[in-house]
């Protein structure tokens, strides 16, 4: 159904590693959604409201984060 359809998205994820050259330490870093986009990833009915209307849940994606990661081997 028409009001069931959602808009098309594009989202942009970026991650970058350096490994030291002995391999025992190495550092990530993550940006997903870089450009914060507010996506709506699905729509489902869930019934009508007094007035016969459709009720719609939306499932949202999350918005812009990052973060980073450090590791050491033994």
């Amino acid at each position: 159904r028409s009001y069931n359809l959602a808009p098309s998205y594009g989202i942009w994820d970026f991650r970058a590693t350096w490994t030291d050259a002995d391999d025992r330490y190495s550092v990530v870093g993550y940006v997903r959604n870089a450009t914060d986009e507010l996506v709506v990833d699905g729509v489902s009915s869930a019934g009508n409201d007094s007035q016969g209307r459709p009720l719609q849940n939306l499932t949202i994606l999350e918005p812009r984060t990052y973060g980073i990661t450090v590791g050491k081997r033994f």
